[in-house]
C-alpha cells in the first residue's frame, strides 16, 4: 500500500475504508463490512475488528510510521530517533542525556518540528484549494419559453454562444449580421444576441422595431419573423405592437432593476384630483406617495370600497372611463420634516381653494 495515496487521516489512523471493507495500511488485512469476525469466543463487526487487529498486530504503529521507507519520508536518522523518543513520552533532559546533546538542542529541534508541521499544513491547504477544486460547471444560455419539448438545439453553453456570435456578427457595436446561418443552433444564438438590443419592457410599433432591426440585417422582415416564431418577441394579433419575451434570467434581472429604480427614485407627496367629465364634479385628496396612486383609487372604486359615497355612486353609474385623474401639486418628501401635519394643512388649503363637489 502506497501511503501517499491515502488521506492524512487514513495515514494517522492506520487503516482506510472502501465501499466493501476496512483495510490495514501496513499488512493490507481486509475486513469485509458484510461479515462478522470471531475472536475470543465473540463476534465482532468489521469496524471493530480493524481496531482490534491494529492493537494486536501493529502495537508500534507510530514507530513504524516514523521508520517508513519511502522517498517522501525525508527525516534523517537523528530526527527519527528524536521523534521516537518524543512519541514514547521521554522528557527533554532524558533525551538529551541519552543522545549526548544539550537539552536546549532538543528543545530547538522540537520547535523546528512544530514549525515544519505548520508549513506543511498551510502548503497542503493551498495545494488542495488550487488543484482539488471541482471542475467548473458549464453555464448554459437561457432562452424564452418554447411551445412543446425543447430539443438539443436549446442546450447551448456560453462558450458555444460566444463562438457563434463572433462567427456571424462582423461588429457588435453597432451590431451587424454578416449572413443568415443554416444551422438551427446558430440561428438561436443570433436571435438571442439581436433580442438583447431591444428594450426589456418597452412596447414597439412595427415602424420602431424596423428601425432597430434594419441596421443589423438587410433582410429585417426575415429577422423579425424568426424573432417572433422562436419566442424572442411577442406581438399583438394585429401586429401593431411588439415586445421582448424575457427568459427566466432576464425576468429576474428586470425585477431587480425595477425594485432598484423604485428605491432610488425620489418619493413625491402632493395633491390629486379625480374629475367627473360628464358633470364637472371633482374630488380632491392628498397622498404621502404619489407613485401609482391612481391605481389605488381605481381598485377601491371598482370594488365599491371607497368612503366617499357620492363619488362611489357616480363611479358605479358612469364607469371608470367617465373620470380623469391628475396631480395638481407635488413636492419631494425629503424636503419635509413633519409629513403628516404638512398633508393635513395641504388638504385644508386645496379644499378651500377648489371647493370640490364630492368632498
Amino acid at each position: 500500500m502506497n501511503l501517499v495515496d491515502l488521506t492524512v487521516t487514513e495515514i494517522k489512523q492506520g487503516w482506510h475504508e472502501t465501499a466493501e471493507a476496512y483495510i490495514c495500511n501496513t499488512c493490507e488485512a481486509t475486513f469485509a463490512k458484510d461479515q462478522v469476525f470471531p475472536e475470543d469466543d465473540k463476534f465482532y463487526p468489521a469496524a471493530t475488528m480493524i481496531q482490534r487487529h491494529l492493537a494486536a498486530s501493529h502495537p508500534n504503529a507510530v514507530a513504524d510510521l516514523i521508520r517508513t521507507d519511502n522517498k517522501y519520508n525525508t527525516l534523517t536518522a537523528r530526527q527519527r530517533d528524536l521523534l521516537l523518543a518524543f512519541a514514547q513520552g521521554h522528557k527533554d533532559a532524558t533525551i538529551a542525556e541519552k543522545m549526548g546533546v544539550a537539552a536546549a538542542t532538543v528543545r530547538h529541534q522540537k520547535f523546528t518540528f512544530r514549525e515544519k508541521a505548520k508549513q506543511a499544513k498551510l502548503y497542503l491547504a493551498i495545494y488542495e484549494q488550487v488543484f482539488n477544486q471541482p471542475a467548473p460547471v458549464e453555464q448554459l444560455v437561457t432562452f424564452p419559453e418554447q411551445p412543446g419539448k425543447k430539443d438539443a438545439r436549446f442546450t447551448m453553453t456560453t462558450a458555444e454562444y460566444d463562438e457563434l456570435v463572433t462567427k456571424y456578427f462582423t461588429s457588435v457595436n453597432p451590431l451587424t449580421l454578416t449572413r443568415w446561418p443554416r444551422h438551427q443552433k446558430a440561428i438561436l444564438a443570433i436571435l438571442k444576441r439581436v433580442s438583447q438590443t431591444l428594450p426589456m419592457t418597452q412596447h414597439l410599433t412595427e415602424v420602431e422595431l424596423t428601425a432597430k432591426l434594419k441596421p443589423i440585417y438587410a433582410d429585417f422582415p426575415l429577422l423579425r419573423r424568426y424573432l417572433v416564431d422562436y419566442g424572442f418577441l411577442k406581438r399583438t394579433a394585429s401586429g401593431s405592437e411588439y415586445w421582448r419575451n424575457l427568459d427566466d434570467k432576464e425576468q429576474q434581472m428586470n425585477r431587480k432593476e425595477i425594485i432598484q429604480n423604485y428605491k432610488a427614485a425620489p418619493t413625491y407627496y402632493g395633491v390629486i384630483q379625480i374629475k367627473n367629465n360628464q358633470n364637472g364634479k371633482t374630488f380632491i385628496d392628498v397622498a404621502r406617495n404619489l407613485h401609482n396612486r391612481w391605481g389605488y383609487y381605481q381598485t377601491n372604486l371598482n370594488e365599491n370600497f371607497y368612503h366617499d359615497t357620492a363619488l362611489q355612486a357616480d363611479w358605479n353609474a358612469l364607469g371608470a372611463d367617465a373620470f380623469t385623474y391628475s396631480v395638481l401639486w407635488k413636492a419631494d418628501t425629503a424636503d419635509v420634516d413633519n409629513l403628516r401635519q404638512t398633508l393635513k394643512d395641504l388638504k385644508a388649503k386645496w379644499l378651500e381653494k377648489c371647493q370640490p363637489a364630492y368632498n
